[in-house]
């Protein structure tokens, strides 16, 4: 398991289970507020005017970034398929019926 999925995971069940506990009012959550428990991206608090600018420019920075990866991705198969004819195999492509 990678990194940032054992991350995803570890904040989620923070966040799940401060609201669980704001929402049981047991006054716990002020404790996971000691223990670090907080939003970890303040820029993207949804209680700003500017969140959806925010989450709209997000998205959009994503595009050119898949656009790199993708074009990464077959540079690698062109460049090990030219290096590597023997040991870089590729899937073949489908033919039209």
């Amino acid at each position: 398991m990678s990194f940032p999925a054992i991350y995803l995971v570890w904040a989620h069940l923070l966040h799940s289970m401060e609201l669980l506990l704001r929402r049981l009012s047991m006054g716990y959550s002020c404790l996971l507020r000691q223990m670090g428990c907080m939003w970890p991206y303040p820029f993207l608090d949804l209680s700003t005017p500017w969140a959806p600018l925010w989450y709209l420019a997000l998205a959009l920075v994503h595009i050119p970034f898949y656009g790199l990866y993708v074009w990464l991705t077959k540079a690698k198969h062109k460049a090990f398929s030219t290096w590597f004819p023997n040991a870089f195999m590729r899937f073949p492509k489908k033919k039209e019926i």
